[in-house]
């Protein structure tokens, strides 16, 4: 069984198990403090404050499970997800709405925990090396460079 736990300096260990539900968890540090993606779930997005430890819920959707790629920019988390809130054809599999708004890519400010959604696109990838953008990748195995707007900048081959 794997736990999610801070330790303060005298040791002392404290769970975020009940402040984050189930799911597979992965973590982004960053100069704010520590990103937990909980990739497969409603519950997609969360923030630990670096000086607190207090953890922040940046993003959830209902939904029956959900793709997302996340990551880090500067004071930006990057969040580009799709969600499934229908069973398939006999509860085999589960179906997402081609017209769902919630689908897209997202921009979290990590100061104020700001919202925008700056793509309708999807992107089961995100790279970032360096200032010069997002290289993002679909399902069907495009590569794009992306501004930290969202906007396409360069369609790779």
């Amino acid at each position: 069984r794997q736990e999610l736990v801070r330790s303060s300096a005298s040791g002392d260990y404290y769970s975020y198990e009940e402040q984050i539900p189930y799911g597979s968890k992965s973590m982004i540090p960053c100069s704010e403090g520590l990103i937990i993606h909980n990739e497969g779930q409603g519950d997609i997005l969360y923030f630990v404050e670096e000086n607190t430890g207090e953890i922040v819920e940046l993003f959830s959707v209902n939904c029956i499970v959900s793709t997302s790629a996340v990551n880090v920019h500067d004071c930006y988390a990057y969040l580009s997800l799709i969600r499934y809130s229908e069973w398939g054809e006999l509860q085999l599999g589960v179906k997402s709405d081609p017209d769902d708004e919630v689908n897209g890519t997202y921009r979290i400010n990590l100061k104020d925990y700001s919202v925008e959604k700056i793509s309708s696109d999807i992107y089961t990838g995100m790279f970032i090396f360096d200032d010069s953008g997002i290289f993002a990748c679909k399902n069907e195995g495009t590569i794009y460079k992306l501004d930290f707007d969202g906007n396409v900048l360069q369609k790779i081959d």
